[in-house]
């Protein structure tokens, strides 16, 4: 009874946060008695002698894993009609949009003169025509963007489900991994700020993961040529998959034969093959240069201590969920080879090193499908049982970083702030032709995708040094906007159910 105890105090935690609490003060002080109590021999047998979960704790996971999804795709449902969405949803829902409206991924939103370029020369996601597909049925982008992270986030608890039954997982102990993915602080702090390109990978990585533990390798190499349609880093996943294999053929692990290899060596050389022509040949191919060099903090940023310091400690945190398992386990450190490439372009760049970040998605989940095929070696009870001072370890520091609440967010929206798709497709059909220039508000961006010349007004910024026929904006915007307004534009409507949008037009 008492160890049963014990692992409420870990499940609670993400059940609380859920339902929007605030657990991450209380998980680090559950964390800290924890590793207290465990020097203590009185109680430390509570602690690591393995003990079932019980009927209504594998619920209580299986209800988590079952909500989860829901609310974190209703909360960004909220935040589009609220404005609060971000400029890489916007852009991203613009590109979705186009593969109806204009027959391929096309985006102005970027653009200050309005122009359309084509997307693929911006990053190559040939993966978002999924989601533009779902324009034919009538269903707006910003909404299929979201609906394909509800199916990003089953499908990858399902496979990660097969992937643990194939292992031998049973009992509670097959839904705990499951609740810790959807609960790291590297996974749910960017599944919950935005929907990124790299999500859409994770359902072939995880499909590749669990090919290979079955021992067919070229399906596992089919899955991880697919990620290569979903951003141009990903050309570095195979070329990774590809020496992971190498070395696990060496060492004669996961029944990997010769014959492989040569799988192997196509995925490797088709990987180096894209990488180079997108990245070094882009201004051949598409007579532009490669514009994300830029992201790259160079050489010099690592005499820069502060910024050394902060990636070394990020790295730290990359790591840690996972009790830096990769690091003294072989074969553990062998299947995490192929997030070594992201792990490198994180820390080489000046700001996409942090572990809450998006970027850290990919390299988080295969370091946990690495620690879930190899922590049964090192503890055999924990395929069927839970030992409760490593489920509280985990789940505890899953959470010692604090996220957006997702109900909370729900709870909280104001809904007569809200704008509606429908309210926009009112101010088009009212007020735009088909030459015209429109500049809307970041936060209008996302409902906006049947405008043809959109631009957006990011991060506060002017609109004095822009060509432009009409600004549409939210009215919570005016304020940031106060001066720009009065001197370059004539008010010339309020729209919406709320009356929440203002249109004005240039006044020269």
């Amino acid at each position: 009874m008492r160890v049963k105890i014990i692992l409420w105090l870990a499940l609670l935690i993400p059940v609380g946060w859920i339902l929007g609490l605030h657990v991450n003060d209380p998980a680090r002080v559950i964390l800290v008695i924890a590793m207290i109590f465990a020097l203590i021999p009185a109680f430390r047998k509570y602690l690591i002698n393995p003990v079932n979960f019980s009927k209504l704790q594998s619920r209580l996971m299986i209800a988590f894993i079952i909500v989860y999804p829901l609310i974190i795709c209703a909360q960004h449902f909220v935040r589009v009609l609220a404005g609060s969405q971000g400029i890489n949803f916007a852009y991203r829902t613009q590109v979705i949009a186009n593969v109806t409206q204009k027959g391929g991924l096309y985006s102005s939103i970027l653009r200050e003169d309005y122009s359309i370029i084509n997307w693929l020369t911006h990053h190559f996601n040939p993966v978002l025509f999924i989601p533009g597909l779902m324009g034919f049925i009538g269903i707006p982008a910003f909404s299929s963007q979201i609906f394909s992270l509800v199916l990003i986030i089953i499908s990858t608890c399902f496979i990660l489900y097969r992937i643990l039954k194939h292992l031998n997982y049973k009992n509670g102990a097959l839904y705990l991994p499951i609740v810790f993915f959807l609960s790291i602080y590297s996974i749910r702090h960017p599944l919950t700020y935005g929907i990124e390109d790299e999500f859409f990978a994770l359902p072939a990585i995880a499909l590749a993961f669990l090919f290979l533990f079955k021992q067919k390798f070229l399906l596992s190499c089919v899955n991880i040529a697919a990620t290569f349609f979903v951003k141009e880093s990903f050309f570095l996943l195979g070329i990774s998959w590809a020496l992971m294999a190498f070395i696990l053929y060496k060492k004669g692990l996961l029944g990997i034969k010769s014959k492989n290899l040569y799988y192997s060596y196509v995925l490797a050389g088709s990987g180096l093959m894209l990488f180079v022509l997108y990245t070094f040949g882009h201004e051949l191919i598409f007579g532009q240069p490669y514009e994300h060099f830029h992201k790259s903090s160079g050489l010099s940023s690592f005499f820069n201590i502060e910024m050394v310091s902060d990636k070394l400690y990020n790295l730290f945190l990359l790591f840690l969920p996972f009790l830096f398992l990769p690091f003294y386990d072989r074969k553990c450190f062998l299947l995490m080879i192929p997030a070594l490439p992201i792990i490198v372009i994180m820390f080489y760049s000046d700001y996409m090193y942090k572990a809450t970040d998006y970027y850290a998605v990919v390299p988080s989940f295969v370091i946990l499908i690495s620690c879930i095929y190899c922590v049964p070696e090192k503890i055999r009870q924990m395929t069927s049982s839970a030992v409760p001072l490593i489920s509280i370890i985990i789940l505890s520091i899953a959470f010692i970083y604090g996220t957006w609440k997702p109900l909370k967010i729900i709870f909280e929206a104001d809904p007569s702030g809200f704008v509606s798709y429908s309210d926009m497709e009112e101010v088009s059909t009212k007020y735009l032709k088909n030459d015209s220039n429109a500049l809307v508000s970041l936060s209008l961006a996302p409902l906006s995708t049947m405008i043809d010349k959109l631009s957006v007004i990011e991060n506060e910024s002017k609109i004095s040094n822009r060509d432009f026929d009409l600004v549409i904006i939210r009215s919570s915007d005016t304020s940031d906007l106060k001066s720009d307004l009065q001197n370059f534009t004539i008010a010339v409507d309020t729209l919406g159910q709320n009356s929440n949008i203002y249109v004005y037009k240039s006044r020269y």
